[in-house]
């Protein structure tokens, strides 16, 4: 039998990729011949660049020259190239560590008031090597991960709050949201060594079956925090639909009170009305991966779902963040809409949903890597 004859066209990224991995075998040139065609001399596709010595060599791109730092398999690809070269310590870009920077500081753009406002993020750099990430996790992880945001924010939100005599004390009266409560004390219980004044009345009201059990938003933040990552918690088959129920109850109810006390606060703080946004969407996020039982039917069943219309559908703002920076955002980065025209965005909500966590919550080093 003779060689496969194989014809690559184009030598963009997928096509690289492909030729390193039709040769990974130790004899694959007895088994096959490859041949490239690309367009001109320069390879990278997109990834390509170069410098325009007239210019200051000035850097001419042909497209954003940036890896998310949760691009597990690219890293991989990067990586085994490099360990294949063995290049000399002395030659230019000779680890793929210098060839790629990790970027942390990313600035988004808000049109607030007929003008243009910057939106300074900060991600934390974080420890590891992106080639030897995951993403192998499941819509539960994404559930504990996205909740461990949502208690920084709801904790900077109600120091706001107390600070504009806002209210902070949350109560619960109905027997079945109050069964919910007394299920997430029951699994946690045993866990928490905790004087707090708050969590002392409330765990009272728990065991006195008292009509009224009270609360605030950093204490029901802070204790689902710990009930989502309790042993007994989150288990298929045992008490899931149950957690998902107290999930979705108790971020429905920090969403009332963000309505209720803080949506007047946001048009003039610029910073209390980001920490609303981020949270309403956690929050919305939150509700549809439970009411939509995502965690059990995996993120394709809501791809029926315009991202924007899925988070407005689960109870995000339509005002202040359905269109927000962070989603617009999103949308401009992967082109979403329909023939071009931005007034036609269209993105499946199961895809933006797992794209979103897996780059905000998935990273190893930075958030981005430059080229």
């Amino acid at each position: 039998m003779g060689q496969e004859k194989i014809v690559i066209i184009g030598g963009g990224v997928s096509a690289m990729t492909a030729a390193l991995y039709l040769t990974e075998q130790r004899d694959w040139q007895q088994h096959r011949t490859i041949t490239v065609y690309q367009q001109g001399w320069r390879l990278g596709g997109k990834g390509a660049s170069g410098r325009n010595t007239a210019r200051g060599q000035r850097i001419e791109e042909h497209g954003l020259h940036v890896w998310f730092g949760a691009y597990v398999n690219s890293f991989k690809t990067i990586e085994t190239v490099y360990t294949q070269l063995q290049r000399p310590v002395d030659s230019p870009l000779s680890t793929w560590q210098q060839a790629l920077k990790p970027h942390s500081f990313i600035a988004l753009e808000e049109y607030i008031n007929e003008q243009w406002q910057t939106w300074p993020i900060d991600f934390p750099l974080l420890p590891g090597n992106p080639a030897e990430g995951s993403l192998d996790i499941t819509p539960w992880d994404f559930i504990k991960m996205t909740l461990a945001w949502l208690k920084k924010w709801i904790l900077d939100l109600q120091l706001a709050a107390k600070k504009a005599n806002k209210n902070i004390k949350l109560s619960t009266k109905k027997s079945r949201d109050q069964s919910l409560l007394r299920h997430l004390h029951q699994q946690i219980a045993d866990l928490v060594d905790d004087t707090e004044e708050t969590w002392q009345h409330f765990a009272d009201d728990i065991k006195q079956y008292s009509s009224e059990i009270a609360s605030t938003p950093s204490l029901l933040i802070s204790k689902l925090n710990q009930f989502a990552h309790a042993d007994n918690t989150l288990k298929p088959q045992v008490q899931e639909k149950k957690d998902g129920l107290v999930i979705w109850y108790i971020v429905r109810k920090l969403k009332r009170w963000l309505n209720s006390e803080m949506i007047e606060l946001l048009d003039n703080n610029a910073q209390l009305r980001r920490l609303y946004i981020c949270a309403d969407l956690a929050i919305a996020m939150l509700v549809g991966l439970v009411k939509d039982k995502v965690y059990r039917d995996r993120f394709g069943v809501i791809n029926k779902f315009d991202f924007r219309k899925w988070l407005i559908r689960n109870g995000a703002n339509e005002h202040y963040s359905a269109s927000s920076a962070p989603i617009r955002g999103f949308y401009d980065l992967v082109f979403a809409y329909a023939d071009g025209d931005i007034s036609k965005p269209n993105v499946e909500a199961g895809v933006a949903s797992l794209a979103m966590l897996r780059i905000a919550l998935c990273y190893r080093g930075g958030v981005m890597w430059k080229m």
